[in-house]
């Protein structure tokens, strides 16, 4: 393993609530990376140009969902 390419851990935040009615629809809010984190998914050596190329992770994320069932 090259010691550029290792990645420190990280801890991430989601949550999920929701209500639902005789499973006609329901309802949900949803967050995800709730307290914003700054974190990397992959990084890698290029052999060609000497740079290391990283991938970020996603930022906080929320929305809501509805569904219904006819």
């Amino acid at each position: 393993m090259d010691p550029l390419t290792k990645i420190p851990s990280y801890h991430l935040f989601g949550a999920h609530v929701g209500l639902r009615n005789n499973a006609r629809w329901d309802v949900s809010l949803w967050v995800r990376n709730a307290f914003n984190q700054n974190y990397y998914n992959t990084a890698a050596v290029s052999a060609q140009y000497g740079v290391v190329l990283a991938a970020l992770g996603e930022p906080r994320t929320f929305g809501a969902t509805l569904r219904a069932t006819f």
